[in-house]
């Protein structure tokens, strides 16, 4: 019976040869892009699970409400927490195996005799061995845990740092001079995890396991640190559940749900912790990409997309396959007069189905086998098909599943023509062209919506392209590590760095452009703390940074021009103002962008300055007078405002703020020459790291432009699926309404009426679906555009190009069943009538 059916199957895939590979062809694209988005999140939940104690692992997430007068500011969830995290989970908690601390990895100079050179540094305590099992090439966890300091080291960095592997027992220097022994040599931790190299982050290529407290995350204690311990958030805080169960996750929550209010202060803010399993620490990296704690994930939304795509083809089988309903009712009712029951035609529909989808899938995984090599030398990651049992599963539900659901319909439909009727005429599908429209509406929604969501996504990056773009009359050189850091006075190395005819000016700010970083304080126009406040980033920046970056005043003067006209009020203003403190920095006068002044309430920007606002962060309660001196352009360096846009400037210490340098472009080589032979005089115990400004931002703007071309591809798919099953309904509509055409025609119409009459019966719905798509659209993009600083207006670019694009798509495909419809000769059609 089965052979019966299959063989029945195959012969109506060869009777209309332009049906089948319409569906096969749409099932396949729609695949490729859900089975895609599938390999990407079974590749994000895969993260640290081939860590033997992976189900036992919990990573203590944390998230801030800040007080100080400030109206509820939420952090949203971190990975990262409270140094004192650890320790009072080892007071509180003698149920769990281990507790441990790892700092964030940063770039640290690490010394090997005379070679120095920068290496992805992290901290542990020794207890972190205890939770995590790495693969030692040379040395074991145990002889490393036994002592209070000691090193391990990834397999490649060994190599690239002492020319071999085997490096035991020798010895590497950090800032503190301070010999640590190597105690291991370990391989390249298995991708993908949060503590390798992955799409996550660097992970470490040096490991120090220390008990010194300072050295894992826990600062020196004075009264500003113990007050504020439980918001500084510096370290990721693991717990190693023993293995009977007898301490569950559950239990452990529901312990963490008492920490905040024990120990922070109301008045100050609010503090949560929750337990997630360790490979959460990955998702939520790649969520913390785009935004965070939104209601869905980006790796779910990726689904859901995929899905959106292979809905719109599952949309277009079903409508070829009503349309193709009026060539089949002979066929059926054959079947039916010699004894077929409306189960066996139902069971071969869905067979039919089935089989197609199934052919679908395999070119869909023998594409996806050979575009993912390519993918991954561009992008230089692991990505792979997750063959296993469970991957096999899925497939074949998926197959299943987007058979039946896809050929569900058409078969009920089939399986209910009577003989009679369907043997007296064969117009009996003309009764679902409601429903046939209906679908191409769909299908149009659903790739309107794509193209919309595309072009805000294009019209957003061209928004950060422009700004990466506006300091190109010179080159800025970026060092990225601030005087501070490395221990020379920020006003010589300012000199220094100034004797070189091709340098044209050096300024520096509290953050390096670019860099993705939420950090700010409250702010109010009244000093009364019942008043509510809002959130502003600050940046600290040297009084000549507006100048050397050639930023417009919208009103008002910079730092240096207020120095100059009002010296004696200036050397004054921090003591008039209050001893503002912010980021450790005195501030007496601030400048505000644009933003920000619309915020607190002004419509013009010179209406701003020479107001005053008041600080909110005091720790005392009491809010802080700070004058406003100027209102600038919107910031040049900023991207991801995490909600935030609104910026204020105040004037920061040279020492604490990254150099930027300003090189005339016709004297780029000597200027970099100039700026490493300073550094090598000034700073020889540490390497120079310098980057130019362009170079950072085209970092920052990749990511943006893989984005793109994800919803380019998805739009494209969207609309390709949708406008095969246009041309295949067109198709056999063109067929069926011949008898009308030839009508029309003997009646007096002309080729290009009956040419409009059919554009108008496939456009219509067009038109109708980016109507509706239109709120799905703006809501989306909405969301999506306010985590820029730099925003793009929204506008209704997108939404009339989306509109114009869905209907060219459109009639495109049908053009060609609309000029054979309306060159059709009445004689040949109306002859047997």
């Amino acid at each position: 019976m089965l052979f019966h059916h299959l063989k029945t199957v195959v012969r109506a895939f060869l009777a209309r040869k332009l049906h089948p590979i319409v569906n096969v062809l749409g099932l396949t694209l729609g695949l490729s892009c859900f089975i895609s988005a599938y390999v990407f999140n079974d590749y994000v939940d895969s993260a640290d699970r081939h860590f033997s104690n992976a189900d036992r692992i919990q990573v203590v997430f944390q998230r801030e409400y800040f007080g100080f007068g400030l109206n509820s500011m939420d952090t949203g969830w971190g990975a990262n927490s409270s140094y004192l995290l650890a320790d009072q989970l080892r007071t509180d908690l003698p149920e769990v195996e281990a507790v441990a601390r790892l700092t964030t990895p940063r770039e640290t100079v690490v010394s090997t005799g005379e070679n120095r050179s920068f290496r992805r540094v992290q901290f542990a305590e020794p207890s972190f061995l205890e939770i995590f099992e790495f693969n030692f090439r040379f040395g074991s966890a145990e002889a490393v845990g036994r002592s209070n300091r000691s090193a391990i080291l990834t397999e490649q960095a060994a190599s690239a740092m002492f020319g071999s592997a085997n490096v035991l027992g020798e010895t590497i220097e950090l800032s503190d001079g301070q010999p640590i022994e190597i105690g291991g040599v370990i391989s390249a931790i298995l991708e993908p995890s949060h503590l390798g190299v992955s799409i996550f982050g660097g992970g470490f290529e040096v490991l120090v396991t220390s008990a010194i407290p300072e050295e894992t995350g826990v600062p020196v204690a004075d009264d500003f640190t113990e007050r504020m311990g439980w918001f500084s958030v510096g370290t990721y805080n693991y717990v190693l559940l023993p293995p009977d169960g007898r301490f569950s996750a559950e239990r452990l929550n529901e312990y963490l749900a008492t920490l905040g209010p024990r120990f922070v202060d109301q008045a100050e803010g609010s503090v949560e912790f929750e337990a997630r399993p360790v490979y959460r620490v990955a998702a939520h990296a790649v969520d913390n990409m785009l935004w965070n704690d939104y209601p869905i994930s980006v790796t779910s939304a990726m689904l859901l997309l995929g899905a959106l795509v292979l809905t719109i083809a599952g949309a277009n089988y079903v409508n070829l396959a009503t349309a193709a309903v009026t060539a089949r009712t002979r066929e059926i009712a054959v079947r039916k007069i010699v004894g077929g029951s409306r189960k066996q035609i139902v069971l071969q529909y869905l067979l039919e189905s089935t089989l197609t989808a199934g052919i679908a899938l395999f070119l869909t995984l023998v594409a996806l086998e050979l575009a993912i090599p390519a993918v991954n030398a561009s992008i230089q990651r692991s990505f792979s098909i997750p063959w296993s049992s469970e991957f096999g599963w899925f497939l074949v539900g998926t197959v299943v599943v987007c058979g039946m659901l896809v050929g569900a319909y058409p078969a009920l439909l089939l399986s209910r023509i009577r003989p009679s009727q369907a043997l007296r005429t064969s117009a009996w599908g003309t009764k679902l062209r409601a429903f046939r429209t209906y679908l191409i509406a769909a299908q149009f929604v659903a790739a309107s919506f794509l193209s919309i969501v595309m072009l805000v996504v294009q019209k957003q990056n061209a928004t950060l392209w422009e700004a990466g773009l506006r300091f190109a009359d010179d080159a800025y050189v970026v060092i990225e590590d601030t005087a501070f850091d490395v221990g020379v006075d920020a006003d010589v190395l300012r000199s220094e760095l100034l004797l070189s005819p091709e340098i044209i000016d050096v300024a520096g700010a509290s953050q390096l452009p670019w860099e993705r970083m939420v950090t700010g304080t409250a702010y109010s126009r009244s000093p009364d703390p019942a008043v509510e406040a809002v959130f502003v980033q600050t940046r600290g920046v040297t009084f000549d940074y507006f100048t050397v970056l050639g930023l417009e005043f919208l009103a008002g003067m910079p730092f240096a021009e207020q120095q100059q006209a009002r010296p004696s009020e200036a050397s004054g203003a921090i003591e008039s103002l209050g001893n503002i403190i912010l980021d450790n920095e005195r501030v007496g006068a601030v400048i505000l962008d644009q933003t920000a002044v619309q915020l607190f309430g002004w419509s013009n920007p010179g209406d701003a300055v020479g107001e005053v606002i008041y600080v909110a962060a005091a720790l005392d309660g009491r809010r802080r007078p700070a004058e406003i001196i100027g209102v600038v352009e919107p910031p040049p360096f900023e991207v991801i405002g995490g909600g935030f846009s609104a910026f204020v400037y105040q004037q920061s210490r040279g020492n604490r703020t990254y150099p930027i340098v300003r090189v005339a472009n016709d004297g780029v080589g000597p200027a970099l020459s100039h700026i490493d032979s300073v550094w090598q005089e000034l700073v020889p115990h540490s390497p120079i790291r310098r980057e130019f400004m362009d170079a950072r931002f085209q970092q920052v703007y990749d990511q943006f432009t893989i984005i793109i071309r994800v919803f380019v591809v998805l739009a494209a798919l969207g609309l390709g699926v949708a406008a095969m099953g246009l041309f295949g309904v067109a198709a056999f509509v063109t067929e069926s309404r011949r008898r009308e055409v030839g009508i029309r025609k003997s009646m007096g119409a002309t080729a290009t009426q009956i040419g409009m009459v059919f554009a108008r019966d496939f456009g219509k719905p067009v038109i109708v679906a980016n109507l509706l798509a239109w709120p799905f659209g703006f809501m989306v993009s909405t969301v999506y555009l306010n985590r820029f600083v730099q925003r793009a207006e929204l506008g209704v670019e997108p939404f009339l190009a989306s509109l114009g694009l869905t209907v060219l798509v459109a009639l495109v495909a049908v053009a060609s069943q609309v000029v054979t419809a309306a060159r059709t000769q009445p004689a040949r059609v109306l002859r047997h009538e």
